[in-house]
């Protein structure tokens, strides 16, 4: 079908060029959420194909005589799913450039700053065009910010404190920043009376990762809400070591309660060691 290459290479409408935009970065989107959730790097690399993004205009738009060829700086048909397509082609970035950091072919604070980049980037873009008070579009606010908060947690996890081992506190810091919010988004979603019905989104957002503790892997399979990797690494961070500090605690309680439904007559000392048995039996 050749949707590898972008539909104006062919002269096709720009009808059908937007379509098969669409279908060539759903699939590349797959494609991510393919890998996490079993194990291998992602099959689509960015040399392989030059289709571009869809454009954020209205499907009417482009059925006139004097179709749209830039984007639309407001809310559009397509404005929810291209947040998640470029969202998703740095996901695909940061898989890439996640080897060339242990081959020390790039730097952690290069990386990093990539990803801030992008984030302001797409802060710039999208977040004009969406009203809080919308609730779909207040939805798209909440998974642009599980999907941009994710990327921090991509790049850091493999360097998460081992005991003995303890991460630089600023990069700590971004760790369990990014995974709280990241959780916090997710209660939202599925909390918010106005949101539940979209939840479901969550589940094409996450599927299952893998997290290592005290040298074993555990594999968890994340349903449309729960953040369970994310949620192990903040337990995991928030005690790593008695002399850390320990930051957005109660925080990430609050999240550790409503991921494991935990009972809230435990005290936290109970929780830990009931969610850590709980881990071993899956």
């Amino acid at each position: 079908m050749g949707l590898h290459r972008d539909g104006t290479h062919y002269e096709l409408s720009a009808v059908e060029v937007h379509t098969r935009r669409i279908l060539w970065h759903q699939l590349c989107w797959l494609d991510i959420r393919t890998c996490e959730a079993t194990g291998p790097r992602p099959q689509i690399h960015k040399d392989d194909y030059d289709t571009r993004l869809p454009l954020n205009v209205n499907d009417a738009d482009l059925e006139g005589p004097n179709p749209p060829t830039e984007d639309a700086s407001c809310w559009t048909d397509m404005t929810f799913s291209l947040l998640r397509f470029e969202c998703n082609e740095m996901h695909r970035f940061i898989w890439r450039d996640r080897p060339r950091l242990e081959e020390r072919k790039t730097s952690l604070t290069s990386l990093l700053g990539k990803v801030q980049e992008f984030i302001h980037m797409a802060e710039r873009k999208f977040l004009p065009c969406l009203d809080k008070d919308v609730p779909f579009q207040y939805m798209a606010i909440l998974v642009f910010r599980l999907l941009t908060y994710r990327m921090h947690v991509m790049i850091l996890h493999r360097y998460a404190s081992v005991p003995g081992q303890p991460m630089p506190e600023r990069l700590r810091k971004i760790l369990l920043s990014s995974g709280v919010q990241q959780v916090e988004a997710a209660i939202i979603i599925e909390t918010a009376p106005p949101l539940k019905k979209w939840s479901w989104i969550l589940g094409e957002c996450f599927q299952s990762n893998d997290v290592w503790m005290m040298g074993e892997k555990l594999t968890f399979f994340v349903g449309a809400l729960h953040q369970y990797h994310s949620a192990i690494l903040l337990l995991a961070e928030l005690y790593a070591s008695p002399n850390q500090e320990r930051f957005y605690e109660d925080r990430i309680w609050n999240c550790l309660d409503y991921v494991f439904e935990l009972d809230s007559s435990l005290t936290r000392r109970e929780k830990v060691r009931m969610i850590l048995i709980q881990q071993q039996l899956l």
